[in-house]
């Protein structure tokens, strides 16, 4: 049986300590555990006095860490324009990897940035998605005018996420540690389909890799952009890993079974090497993570 990972979105609101979520992952069947910008610096200092914790991953930043400024590690994206926050995150990001071999996880999960000047008109979009407006003259004009935008001021964020993943990469290789670049939720966000290809094939692919994310590449597909079968046919082969979880109505995350991805077209994709992570959050009931963990078996999935 493959190794099957649990991710530590699933601890939010849910359980007190990390011993507790460990116990409960163990519980559930999982192998392994993902962790992310969830885990505080004082969890991980618990997780390590365990001892005979198995970690998969790791999402970069880990761990849970603001800038001077008390804005949370996570919301400041690796493609920053700001200097301060930009060399901020970047060290960040490299001592994350650096975690991840001291915890002996193979793989760390990038995201790797964003372009800024497209947040805003995002959000109104999805706004009038949400409201059932998809298929109004005002949600056709939001969304030409959002990527109008996004072409428009993404060279020197997509510059800098090159420069990032090189300088990642490098730290990477030292640590014998793998980097999984992520398929993004956000429009705004870093990489879409061709973006990927690009960094991708501007690095050791001995190193960096495709990580695919189901929920999020279905949520832009829902959207009217990137098909989430073309993920999946034209990256497949170069998958270090994938967030398994389900979607309905804009929101994922969901247990596996419960949403309506295409789970028959994942399965079809998924190299029997790409490590298997359930990314589900807390508002699912625990019987649902079991059945969804059932459930992706008989896909052939896990």
């Amino acid at each position: 049986m493959r190794p099957l990972s649990l991710s530590t979105q699933w601890w939010v609101g849910k359980f007190d300590h990390v011993e507790d979520f460990v116990a409960n992952a163990r519980d559930l069947g999982f192998s392994h555990i993902e962790l992310n910008y969830q885990i505080t610096p004082e969890a991980l200092e618990r997780l390590r006095r365990l001892g005979d914790v198995k970690v998969s991953s790791l999402h970069i930043p880990c761990p849970r860490a603001e800038n001077n400024a008390g804005v949370p590690a996570f919301r400041i994206p690796l493609t920053t324009q700001d200097a301060e926050d930009s060399r901020f995150i970047l060290n960040l990001a490299l001592k994350t990897v650096d975690l991840a071999a001291e915890l002996k996880a193979g793989f760390v999960v990038v995201h790797v940035g964003s372009v800024t000047p497209v947040v805003e008109i995002e959000r109104q979009c999805r706004d009038l998605y949400r409201a059932g407006q998809a298929d109004t003259n005002e949600f056709r004009s939001l969304r030409d005018l959002m990527v109008e935008t996004r072409t428009a001021s993404r060279t020197p964020y997509l510059e800098r996420a090159h420069k990032v993943v090189r300088c990642l990469q490098h730290r990477a290789r030292e640590r014998g540690v793998k980097l999984g670049l992520e398929t993004r939720y956000y429009y705004h966000e870093i990489p879409h389909l061709e973006e990927m290809e690009g960094l991708l094939a501007a690095c050791d692919s001995q190193v960096v890799g495709f990580w695919h994310d189901t929920g999020h590449a279905e949520n832009l597909a829902r959207l009217g952009f990137t098909p989430h079968r073309e993920w999946l046919e034209r990256l497949g082969p170069k998958m270090f890993g994938i967030h398994l979880h389900d979607y309905d109505g804009l929101r994922d995350h969901a247990a596996p079974g419960t949403g309506d991805i295409d789970w028959d077209l994942i399965a079809r994709h998924v190299p029997p090497t790409a490590l298997r992570v359930l990314e589900v959050s807390s508002r699912n009931e625990e019987a649902a993570i079991r059945s969804g963990v059932e459930f992706l078996r008989g896909k052939g999935i896990v």
